[in-house]
């Protein structure tokens, strides 16, 4: 289920941010891009996430603070995740 806060509509396209982490997270050629729109779709539910736990004054709670964790830091994982998509493209 998704919440959407009351006073923002939800955008059609991404913003400038996203497009830029979407851009970085195409498919490369020949590769089955639904995980790569997986792994979108699931991203975006967790920002959605974060922003429902900021708007119900929960922003200090252990669950906000792990989704936080792993939309906005775990940079490592991510890059780890693009090399492996790459390698199966590759084989």
């Amino acid at each position: 289920m998704r919440f959407r806060l009351k006073n923002k509509k939800k955008k059609k396209a991404p913003s400038s941010k996203r497009q830029a982490s979407s851009a970085k997270q195409q498919a490369p050629a020949g590769l089955n891009s639904d995980t790569i729109k997986l792994l979108q779709k699931q991203h975006d539910v967790l920002v959605d996430v974060i922003q429902y736990l900021n708007s119900t004054k929960q922003s200090n709670t252990l669950i906000r603070s792990q989704v936080d964790t792993i939309v906005n830091f775990e940079k490592d994982l991510k890059e780890g995740s693009e090399m492996e998509l790459t390698k199966i493209k590759l084989i």
